[in-house]
């Protein structure tokens, strides 16, 4: 160890002891919480919830399952109603695409095709379908804005989609499914699919089996879309099969309207969004009587919008709902979590290094890497202190431990265990077998007996009695 050669190998022998001492923490860290957890669960006081009703009107769904009607008196219904679409708000200006979304596959196609979507990746790109065969995996068919081909579509014959459209997943909307009734029970089978693309220029149609494109809409203020049938009630009725017939409508969200067509293009129904939702996401209530019921939820101010077709706001309430935000934890489990959140990893210098290469936990995609990394450490900063405090007492205990034992490279174990922490202190400490430490007959101190002199005085160690029974070679 007193050569360089020697300290290399130490150092190897701490960090292989270090990385287990690291993988035993975590499996203990994770065990002790799941057993803290279980010994401890979180509960919640009251948590109420808004539901929609068969009928279409809201209800309040108490913590223990019951219904309430908004003057919180018992509601006779079911929540059966489920003609809810989702039609997302429009998307920051400032969010870029990521690599892992250039590529979409699609469930849909035929059983002998793997069907993808694929992005160039630029902020004004294009994109086309590609055709795998699943047991050559090669590419046999291409559709772009002309249909089937048998090449590559050019950059012209492409469907122009920005990035933000495809890190926001919400080019590829997914499958557009006709059904018919079969029997007398009024259940349905699936004749036909098509894949719903939103482009720069509108929603197109894209049949995959035959290779037509068709336009169902057309404009570039498209936000988003979803798929539902035309009879609000459609869900409700083929629950007590009384469905004769069922078509799908597609609504088309713009920055201020929402248009319904069906599935030839044909605009069914169209309603201007309200001022005061138009940046928000959309849970879109269609009701049997031709308006639309829009929730919007906040933490404690829940509002119900009921729009009539003229696209009034024909009704307005709010509903407070007893609900407690953040579970009551019990303190061991809040004992536990403040631990597992500071010292997942009791290691300054791992927690650096996973944030340095990956920062984009819980930060939005498509953000700077330089920005990425600020608001990850910015995130960090308390683990990061409290490891980091940890490490210079640690760092302080194996600079002592070196003068005590008189050895070199003091300054390479201070920054090693300044650099791993916890770990690394005890990686240092497991490394090698530490010699025994006796008073000096000499100068009276402590000090290892691995040597001939003492560390501390020079002087060298008296030779010890013989007794007789010592066998010479």
């Amino acid at each position: 160890m007193t050569t360089r050669r020697g300290l290399i190998q130490s150092l190897l022998l701490a960090t292989i002891l270090a990385a287990g001492a690291g993988i035993a923490w975590i499996a203990a860290g994770g065990i002790s919480y799941w057993v803290v957890d279980a010994l401890f669960p979180e509960r919640y006081e009251t948590r109420e919830s808004l539901d929609i009703i068969d009928n279409g009107e809201p209800a309040i769904r108490s913590s223990d399952g019951a219904l309430l009607d908004l003057n919180r008196k018992p509601f006779l219904g079911s929540p059966l109603y489920n003609s809810t679409l989702l039609l997302q708000a429009p998307i920051p200006p400032d969010i870029r695409m990521d690599w892992w979304s250039r590529c979409k596959p699609l469930n849909i196609g035929s059983k002998s095709l793997a069907w993808f979507f694929v992005h160039d990746g630029a902020i004004a790109g294009h994109g086309y379908f590609v055709g795998y065969n699943v047991e050559t995996n090669l590419p046999v068919q291409y559709i772009g804005r002309n249909g089937l081909r048998t090449q590559k579509p050019s950059r012209e014959e492409q469907f122009p989609v920005s990035d933000a459209k495809m890190s926001y997943g919400r080019a590829c909307v997914g499958t557009l499914i006709d059904s018919r009734p079969v029997g007398n029970n009024g259940h349905r089978v699936w004749e036909w699919e098509l894949q719903l693309l939103s482009s720069d220029e509108g929603l197109v149609a894209i049949d995959l089996a035959r290779g037509t494109v068709k336009f169902l809409w057309k404009g570039s203020d498209l936000v988003s879309t979803a798929v539902t049938d035309k009879d609000p009630m459609a869900a409700e009725k083929e629950l007590h099969h009384t469905l004769k017939q069922s078509s799908p409508l597609i609504l088309v969200r713009t920055s201020d309207q929402v248009i319904g067509v069906d599935s030839d293009g044909r605009e069914q129904e169209r309603y201007i969004i309200p001022p005061e939702l138009r940046n928000d996401d959309l849970e879109w209530h269609r009701l049997a009587d031709g308006r639309v019921l829009v929730p919007r939820y906040w933490p404690n101010n829940n509002e119900l919008f009921w729009i009539d077709a003229t696209s009034k706001i024909v009704r307005h309430e709010q509903v407070n709902l007893r609900v407690t935000t953040e579970a009551y934890r019990p303190w061991p489990v809040r004992i536990m979590r403040f631990a597992g959140e500071t010292f997942y990893m009791p290691s300054p210098g791992t927690i650096v290094g996973s944030i340095a290469c990956y920062p984009w936990n819980d930060v939005p995609n498509g953000v700077g890497y330089f920005a990425t990394l600020w608001k990850a450490f910015c995130k960090e900063w308390q683990a990061l202190l409290a490891n980091f405090v940890l490490s210079v007492i640690l760092a302080i205990f194996c600079f002592r431990h070196q003068r005590k034992n008189g050895l070199p490279w003091t300054w390479a174990w201070v920054t090693f265990t300044l650099i791993f922490g916890l770990l690394g202190f005890v990686g240092y400490m497991t490394h090698r077998v530490w010699p025994v430490r006796l008073l000096c007959p000499h100068c009276n101190r402590q000090v290892p007996r691995d040597r001939s002199a003492c560390f501390a005085c020079g002087r060298e160690f008296p030779t010890p009695e013989t007794k007789g029974i010592e066998v010479f070679a």
